[in-house]
């Protein structure tokens, strides 16, 4: 799965990536490693667990059965792994999803795996 995503800093940086896995409690982007530290606070730039850094996320969920829908979210990055020497990956948690928004996740998820 490769949905491209909007990231939004708490400092308003703009940044694309992909979502390349998700689920209706979070998500997952791979980017290179420019993005990942833009994401990143210096302190917490090796790959592992990561504290206290969230953001806001935008998507359109490609369903196949009926039009994309926009998802806005709130996220807590919660962990980067570094796959290569200019790849990335890291893992998001949705905070305080509308209902409108977790049906979207439950539906798309389904979906997915074919229910």
């Amino acid at each position: 799965m490769d949905i491209p995503a909007e990231l939004r800093t708490p400092d308003g940086q703009s940044i694309t990536a992909m979502v390349t896995d998700i689920s209706r409690t979070g998500l997952g982007i791979s980017c290179n490693r420019d993005t990942a530290f833009c994401l990143l606070p210096e302190d917490q730039r090796t790959p592992g667990q990561v504290i206290d850094v969230e953001l806001d996320i935008q998507l359109l969920l490609p369903f196949a059965t009926e039009p994309a829908r926009p998802i806005e979210a709130h996220c807590r990055l919660v962990h980067t792994r570094r796959l290569a020497q200019d790849d990335y990956q890291i893992g998001m948690q949705f905070i305080d999803l509308s209902n409108e928004i977790d049906s979207d996740l439950v539906r798309f998820v389904a979906e997915c795996i074919g229910f």
